[in-house]
């Protein structure tokens, strides 16, 4: 796709090319406070990367890398405060990354187990540099646990915690989610996620 850009002070409102190659995907993540623009994009192939993009120096040269192509696919990014949260594909399961933007540390971010992270939605009290009051709000589930709001704010590194959890039928803390390796035909490793009680004994006697 192509990216354009228009300046809404501007009465013409004439849309000047950003991106106009139409060489590559480019959604947009958000803009940062020093004028840069963030962008998921399979440019510089891989998995997908994020990169700030200023208006200004549009040109490739000029771009910064926040989140470089790497082993697991990049399947959605969201900009929270001065926070970069990216969601990956791996193994089956969305493992959540954080990058604080002021400076550049990496850190996993810690959800209730194997499953899947998605619906993104930011939460901006007063702006979007709230930095105390910008939270992100995403769906959660896995094997054991039913469709679940979670919530993490953007102003401490704490893990995110339930918003919005419905009673479930069954005590899922009775069950685990576990990660196992099989392989096929060709030698090719295949992930399986296990779903069994929480304890059990692994001496032979139980299926997994």
């Amino acid at each position: 796709n192509r990216v354009g850009c228009v300046d809404l002070l501007d009465p013409a409102r004439a849309a000047a090319p950003l991106l106009d190659a139409g060489d590559a995907s480019y959604a947009w993540v958000g803009g940062t406070d020093g004028g840069e623009w963030l962008f998921l994009t399979d440019a510089l192939g891989g998995q997908g990367a994020v990169v700030a993009i200023h208006p200004d120096r549009p040109g490739r040269p000029h771009w910064r890398v926040l989140v470089p192509p790497g082993a697991e696919r990049l399947e959605s990014a969201v900009l929270v405060g001065r926070c970069l949260l990216w969601c990956t594909l791996c193994d089956g399961s969305s493992p959540l990354h954080r990058l604080w933007l002021d400076s550049g540390a990496v850190e996993p971010v810690a959800l209730p187990g194997l499953g899947t992270a998605t619906g993104f939605v930011v939460e901006d009290r007063a702006g979007p540099w709230d930095v105390a009051g910008a939270a992100l709000h995403f769906s959660f589930t896995s094997f054991t646990v039913a469709p679940l709001v979670m919530r993490l704010s953007a102003g401490s590194g704490a893990a995110p915690s339930a918003w919005f959890d419905p009673p479930q039928p069954f005590d899922s803390g009775a069950y685990e989610t576990v990660l196992e390796w099989g392989r096929s035909a060709d030698g090719t490793p295949v992930p399986m996620h296990v779903t069994r009680r929480r304890g059990l004994v692994l001496d032979g006697s139980s299926p997994c």
